[in-house]
């Protein structure tokens, strides 16, 4: 599948399927079906996808990844890694990791997610 530049991409988690979608012509048209694994049911934008800033490190879920762009949650926002960034070692979708460059070159490493609890 070509992109161009008119095209809007989203990822839809829901049902425990990663769904994505492409808008054309105003309509949103289903692509790739995979698992969602660990990703919070919800609709991500990739098109407001903000590049990842080199002088800060950048934690949160993996998202989506294609031959160009790394996909990171960071919150409620997107930010998007060059894949060629990250070499050989490329991040599995749904991995939670923080992401800081050396270099150029992208660093992995297992990052703790926070855990939200009730308490009386």
């Amino acid at each position: 599948m070509n992109k161009t530049m008119k095209e809007k991409e989203r990822i839809l988690v829901m049902n425990g399927s990663r769904i994505l979608q492409i808008e054309k012509d105003g309509q949103w048209a289903n692509g790739k079906v995979t698992r969602a694994g660990s990703l919070k049911p919800g609709i991500y934008n990739l098109y407001s996808a903000e590049s990842a800033d080199p002088t800060k490190t950048h934690t949160g879920t993996i998202l989506h990844a294609d031959k160009h762009v790394i996909y990171q949650t960071i919150g409620k926002k997107i930010v998007k890694h060059d894949t060629a960034s990250f070499g050989d070692d490329k991040p599995d979708v749904g991995e939670h990791l923080s992401v800081r460059y050396i270099k150029g070159q992208a660093q992995t490493s297992p990052a703790e997610k926070i855990k939200h609890s009730l308490s009386r």
